[in-house]
């Protein structure tokens, strides 16, 4: 198996979030972090998606070890869009998120 790198740099640093949270490694998070967090939750799926792709590298990182440590997941700020997070973290085109399997048709 080779590694192949991530598709998009909220990926790359979902790995970097997890492994910042192991307990050895744990160290005092910027208070705006905690902060940005918390506004984020609560803000319409569509503005938190446009300011988490204003984020600068640090912060999205520090952003997702405090979701990591706070909810049990990085990706928790894709909650309640599904199609958010499959395009900025899996960086699948939004057209083809629409797309499903075809359904069986019954004796066919």
């Amino acid at each position: 198996m080779t590694d192949l790198p991530p598709l998009t740099r909220c990926a790359a640093l979902a790995a970097s979030a997890r492994a910042g949270v192991r307990p050895h490694r744990i160290a005092q998070l910027p208070v705006q972090a905690a902060e940005l967090a918390r506004r984020l939750l609560h803000a319409p799926a569509d503005e938190r998606r446009k300011e988490l792709g204003e984020l600068d590298d640090r912060a999205l990182l520090d952003l997702r070890v405090v979701m990591e440590l706070h909810t049990g997941s990085a990706s928790e700020l894709w909650r309640d869009t599904p199609s958010g997070f499959a395009e900025d973290v899996l960086g699948m085109p939004q057209r083809a998120t629409c797309r499903g399997r075809p359904t069986p048709r019954p004796g066919g």
